[in-house]
């Protein structure tokens, strides 16, 4: 996995986790990505709404919820540890450059399905 934004920050954070044996960095070998992104595809609004903030992609948003689950974090903590977290970000695909979702926003997510 490659996170989207170039930057020497992000090829740094790519180069600290290239050998990492972290559980995320496992899971990220052994789970067929794309299946999940044509079914999370079809809950993507970022390019219809005109009215709003962007929104972040379904992809980053269910990566954040297979994290806030496996390592029992309430919203306010996985906003938290995304700031402070370089595994974490680097997961859900989010760069240095990145906005990260607040506690709000993973909440709406997740109580949107």
């Amino acid at each position: 996995m490659r996170i989207n934004s170039f930057s020497i920050g992000n090829l740094q954070i790519q180069n600290r986790i290239k050998n990492s044996s972290h559980f995320l960095k496992k899971l990220e070998g052994v789970i067929d990505w794309n299946k999940f992104d044509n079914i999370l595809s079809q809950t993507d609004y970022r390019n219809t709404n005109v009215v709003g903030r962007d929104c972040f992609s379904p992809m980053t948003m269910f990566r954040i919820m297979i994290i806030k689950v496996y390592y029992n974090l309430s919203n306010r903590e996985m906003e938290n540890e995304l700031y402070c977290n370089l595994m974490y970000s680097y997961f859900c695909q989010l760069s240095f450059d990145s906005n990260i979702p607040d506690h709000s926003t993973i909440c709406q997510w997740e109580e949107s399905f």
